[in-house]
């Protein structure tokens, strides 16, 4: 009978087998909760945040929102020519450059 080969709570097996069964379970669970953190980061917000002094005043903020606004602007043009199949090559360049100044 299958019954009698398992491991009987008390003994060193069954301490061993839930110890390993609990390390893969929260080693998964880890890994799934590291994916959805990196998953859920913004680059283009990070770089932004980055490269934007943000102190308290108001006008810090909103020149990070009107910067975070135009990447993503100039980022969805970007996007927009890559999926058409026209790719004017001056234009991705002058987007570009100007995605490289802000």
């Amino acid at each position: 009978d299958d019954w009698d080969e398992l491991a009987k709570p008390g003994t060193f097996d069954f301490y061993l087998y839930v110890s390993l069964v609990l390390t893969c379970v929260i080693g998964a669970a880890l890994a799934a909760g590291l994916t959805m953190g990196l998953v859920s980061v913004d680059i283009m917000k990070l770089h932004v945040t980055l490269e934007a002094d943000l102190s308290d005043d108001d006008e810090a903020e909103e020149r990070f929102e009107r910067d975070a606004k135009k990447e993503e602007n100039l980022l969805q043009r970007k996007q927009e020519i890559l999926q058409g199949g026209i790719s004017s090559h001056g234009e991705l360049a002058d987007i570009d450059a100007e995605l490289q100044r802000v």
